[in-house]
């Protein structure tokens, strides 16, 4: 009897030990897979951002064709841009001008993730030189509210308002990365006060005044 009861123990004992042994090994696994997915989150987060690096660099030179290797964070980055006629990431030849795709891939501890865009250049007709206009009025003209105005993903051209006749600003939650300028006056659109000057051109290296009167623009309407 007793025997058998030390054999019951040790059986017991031997259960035990593999369930504790199952336990321990699938809490093991759920980290691990934890840890990979969040690895591979990263990975993921760090390709995006490639991409929108990427647009930038390629609004600043056209001629950039990325990066060989860039820590960030936990991870690295690379990037290649090489010319396309495609619309579409490897995608068919369409024949079109101007295109470029972009690679990025993103590194964090062994674990990728790869993201593939395709952007186009902005055409020499397209590109605002200094003090050009991104909006253009030939009558009053109201800026309200979130309204705004960028700079087309290039940091080195201005988005500029101009109206041939007065510039009405009703609030201060507008933004405009350029000049405004204005034949007529710039008038608050309702009640007294000061106007809040909200335009910030990104190329101003005179210093001149951020909104200001000037002279008549043509405005083309065919």
């Amino acid at each position: 009897m007793g025997r058998m009861l030390l054999f019951l123990v040790i059986g017991m004992s031997a259960l035990f030990a593999v369930a504790n042994l199952n336990m321990t090994y699938s809490d093991a696994r759920l980290i691990n897979n934890s840890i990979e997915q969040y690895e591979r989150l990263q990975a993921k987060n760090i390709a995006s951002s490639g991409v929108q690096y990427a647009v930038s660099q390629i609004g600043q030179d056209t001629t950039w064709t990325g990066i060989q290797s860039l820590t960030m964070g936990d991870g690295s980055l690379k990037v290649l841009v090489a010319a396309t006629t495609s619309q579409y990431p490897d995608g068919p030849a369409m024949g079109l001008t101007g295109m470029r795709q972009i690679t990025s891939i993103g590194t964090v501890n062994g674990v990728t993730d790869t993201i593939m865009a395709v952007v186009q250049t902005a055409s020499a007709s397209s590109v605002p030189p200094f003090l050009s206009y991104a909006c253009a009025s030939q009558s009053d003209l109201l800026i309200q509210g979130s309204f705004s105005v960028t700079d087309d993903g290039n940091p080195l051209w201005n988005a500029n308002i101009h109206t041939n006749a007065d510039l009405y600003i009703d609030g201060g939650g507008y933004t405009v990365e350029g000049f405004g300028t204005y034949v007529g006056s710039m008038l608050r659109d309702h009640g007294h006060g000061q106007i809040t000057n909200n335009f910030d051109p990104n190329v101003n290296p005179d210093g001149l005044a951020t909104a200001y009167q000037s002279s008549p623009v043509t405005i083309n309407l065919d």
